[in-house]
């Protein structure tokens, strides 16, 4: 019997189902902190660090994304004629999914258009 039924007996006949979802929440947990490598919190700050932000000291717009599924990933958009080209091409940064591109402060504009165009092992669509 978990701690949490023996604390309040109306739990008992769902014991197992409180079970199951508890491991499915931790494994999600070690999943997102990939393997406890960061903290919690860290992951829930993601928003500072995904997406497209603009980096005054490089002199670049910077866009992150976590596609852990994909194979490749471009960026696609107005300021390329909604085209894929090598340029625009993503870096896979580690094993766990995440990717990004530097693009000079020339290339793109305030309120250009964009999207991801990506690849996985079983097709590819836009993002």
């Amino acid at each position: 019997m978990t701690k949490l039924a023996a604390n309040d007996p109306w739990l008992k006949p769902y014991e197992e189902r409180i079970r199951r979802r508890m491991e499915f929440t931790h494994a999600r947990e070690r999943s997102i902190t990939q393997g406890g490598d960061i903290p919690l919190e860290q992951f829930a700050d993601g928003y500072l660090h995904y997406g497209l932000h603009h980096d005054k000291e490089k002199g670049c717009w910077i866009l992150r994304e976590f596609l852990p599924g994909a194979q490749s990933v471009h960026l696609i958009g107005s300021f390329n004629n909604w085209q894929t080209m090598s340029v625009w091409k993503l870096k896979r940064v580690d094993d766990y999914g995440n990717w990004e591109i530097c693009i000079s402060d020339k290339a793109m504009r305030h309120g250009d258009f964009y999207r991801l165009f990506v690849h996985w092992g079983y097709g590819s669509g836009e993002r």
